[in-house]
């Protein structure tokens, strides 16, 4: 997580603001993990996920030109959010906006069988879809290309966040 960060100035206020989120962040899923209460991963990996592509310009080129919706959710909809990719607005380069809902016109749904299998695969060390599929935690409906890229970007969290073991 500081690696990224100590590219913006130790006396930033803007850096401050970030280290209080994704301290945040980083505290609200260990909590979540330690308390079984895992309804809010979801939203809090989207989330940092989000704060990454703000400031980090390494992060933000693997989703260069890419502008798609991934809706995730729980077979009991209990747990659901829609990670949307775009062109920002106010700020003219790509940005991942989270939506509190599962969006229906989005390009792939991603369906877990609960929301620990969600947290397993949001935070593994090398989240394997096809595994998912094939132990029956997960399936989608839409475009697969999707979902790899959005693989390939989850992967860092865990990392970045230093919660790669909260969940063994």
């Amino acid at each position: 997580m500081t690696n990224i960060l100590n590219k913006i100035g130790v006396f930033s206020p803007i850096r401050r603001h970030f280290d209080n989120k994704l301290q945040k962040i980083r505290d609200g899923i260990v909590n979540n993990i330690s308390s079984g209460q895992l309804n809010f991963i979801l939203e809090l990996v989207l989330n940092a996920m989000s704060i990454l592509f703000f400031i980090s310009s390494e992060y933000r080129k693997n989703i260069k030109g890419f502008n798609g919706k991934i809706a995730l959710k729980t077979e009991d909809g209990g747990v659901h959010a829609t990670a949307v990719f775009r062109r920002g607005r106010i700020i003219p380069r790509q940005v991942l906006e989270v939506e509190k809902t599962a969006l229906k016109d989005s390009n792939v749904t991603i369906l877990f069988k609960d929301s620990r299998s969600m947290a397993d695969f949001l935070l593994a060390e090398n989240p394997d879809i096809l595994t998912g599929i094939l132990e029956n935690k997960l399936s989608f409906s839409g475009n697969m290309n999707y979902i790899l890229r959005f693989v390939y970007l989850v992967r860092h969290i865990p990392v970045f966040l230093g919660i790669q073991n909260a969940l063994n």
